[in-house]
């Protein structure tokens, strides 16, 4: 049984502002692929179509609301991570 082949992601929490963000940004630059997420929705949407507008080149994009807090909304976003890594595209 072969599996597919991981890509290394990079997780930010809080990068829907301040040095989240900016460390957002430079990995992004850098080439990586990177999921991000923050505690409100609709800041962490607008933070990624930010990035996404000013940074079209660079790794995959991925962003979403989670709140550390709240142990159920941590696997669910995490899942989504996984597939990312998963994906060839």
């Amino acid at each position: 049984m072969t599996t597919a082949p991981f890509t290394k992601v990079a997780v930010v929490s809080g990068g829907s502002s301040g040095i989240g963000l900016a460390c957002v940004r430079q990995l992004r630059i850098a080439g990586w692929d990177v999921a991000f997420f923050s505690q409100n929705a609709d800041t962490t949407r607008a933070a990624e179509q930010a990035v996404r507008k000013e940074i079209s080149s660079g790794g995959r994009l991925l962003a979403g609301p989670a709140n550390l807090r709240d142990h159920a909304s941590v696997p669910d976003f995490f899942m989504r991570i996984h597939s990312l890594e998963r994906s060839s595209t």
